[in-house]
């Protein structure tokens, strides 16, 4: 016999919240992609992604601490391009632990990596290649990216691209190793 009332709401247990702030729109339409696949219902842990809509890495950071402001987050996770130069970094930002995602040198250069094509080292000819596979017009939307970065794509390219590993870790418990 049931201890519970079947009709009752079950106690829910409280969840880790994980802000993830992408440097711009490209890195948050993946993010999102990469959320819905890889986070579960019960796994425990709330995944808030934005965008700090582009600018220099220490715009982005400042975006991260607003945005920590306003809400109520167990940790942050910071993912921005390399090309160009970053301030120092933190390992807390407005009281939440900080982790940091290098994008070497930019979003669009991993996730050409990720589909098997070369890595270029320039923004310029990765942001080209990449509009080749998914057009500039269609880039900031996560529903762009469900075709293309299947999740057994990105499982079995996960090993071999160390930022995604470390994206999908984010997603999978909510921690970046």
């Amino acid at each position: 016999m049931s201890r519970c009332h079947p009709n009752r709401p079950k106690p829910r247990s409280a969840s880790r919240t994980v802000l993830v702030v992408g440097e711009g729109p490209t890195e948050k339409a993946f993010l999102t992609h990469l959320r819905g696949l890889f986070l579960g219902r019960d796994a425990g842990v709330t995944i808030k992604v934005e965008s700090a809509d582009g600018g220099d890495p220490a715009m982005v950071i400042h975006r991260a601490k607003r945005l920590l402001q306003l809400g109520q987050y167990d940790k942050c996770v910071i993912v921005m391009d390399t090309d160009r130069p970053w301030p120092a970094l933190h390992p807390k930002i407005q009281g939440a632990p900080a982790d940091y995602i290098k994008e070497s040198p930019c979003v669009e250069a991993i996730l050409l990596d990720v589909l098997g094509q070369p890595r270029p080292t320039s923004t310029s000819i990765a942001k080209a290649k990449f509009h080749q596979v998914i057009p500039e017009n269609r880039k900031t939307t996560a529903d762009a990216y469900a075709s293309r970065f299947t999740k057994d794509l990105l499982l079995g390219r996960r090993s071999a691209v160390p930022e995604l590993d470390r994206m999908i870790k984010i997603m999978e418990q909510g921690v970046a190793p």
